[in-house]
């Protein structure tokens, strides 16, 4: 079913579209809502428009299997955790958030960096940062996470 709406005041030309209220959907009311002509009929999308939409959702999954692989690297890759590790790292948690903060700069504090980061527990960022920059500097992190990375791309 399609929901209508009745016609706008400027003579039904473009009619309204949007999200079903919450008590439609609770009511088992039909869920799409339709943008309708002055006269009432179904308002037609160009088939270009459709094809080029469903043309863009394939290229972004492709591009998706293609890179993201590579984003995975500084995460599930044993080389730059290594990298980081030899850097004088004691666990996983130092060298996660030294090599993602690095490029922020020592000077950023823990807040702005739990926000950025925005999905961990309150307190866990600041239980590494500022502290792993008593270990190590920004640079040395960069620098370690981009030649474990290499090394973890070579041998994939």
């Amino acid at each position: 079913m399609v929901i209508r709406f009745p016609k706008n005041s400027d003579g039904g030309k473009e009619m309204r579209t949007g999200h079903v209220p919450a008590r439609l959907r609770r009511t088992g009311a039909p869920t799409f809502i339709e943008r309708t002509t002055a006269d009432g009929a179904p308002y037609p999308r160009p088939v270009g428009q459709r094809l080029m939409s469903v043309g863009i959702n394939l290229l972004a999954r492709r591009m998706f299997e293609l890179v993201e692989p590579i984003g995975v690297i500084p995460y599930s890759a044993d080389e730059p955790n290594e990298a980081m590790f030899a850097l004088g790292f004691t666990n996983y948690w130092d060298t996660y958030f030294a090599g993602r903060a690095a490029p922020l700069g020592a000077s950023i504090p823990a807040d702005v960096v739990h926000a950025l980061f925005y999905n961990f527990a309150p307190g866990e960022v600041a239980r590494h940062i500022p502290k792993v920059w008593g270990t190590t500097t920004p640079e040395a992190a960069i620098l370690a996470r981009q030649q474990g990375c290499a090394a973890a791309l070579r041998r994939i």
